[in-house]
């Protein structure tokens, strides 16, 4: 099980290391509009992300955990 959390911790960080840099970001980070909560898009992209990393740390710790 615990092999498994980590494949599956280490494809999310490739999934979200890509959509802040090149591929997600060159498409998000040209918009303008519309606004989210007051940010532009490009920033709440990255935010986004940032609260997604810290549930998948989440998960991960609670999958490792409860192997030991």
């Amino acid at each position: 099980m615990q092999k498994a959390a980590n494949v599956a911790y280490a494809l999310f960080v490739v999934i979200c290391m890509a959509a802040v840099t090149w591929p997600g970001m060159s498409i998000v980070g040209t918009m303008m509009e519309p606004r989210i909560l007051g940010m532009p898009p490009a920033v709440a992209w990255s935010g986004l992300w940032i609260v997604l990393s810290f549930i998948a740390l989440l998960a991960y710790d609670f999958a490792v955990e409860r192997e030991s």
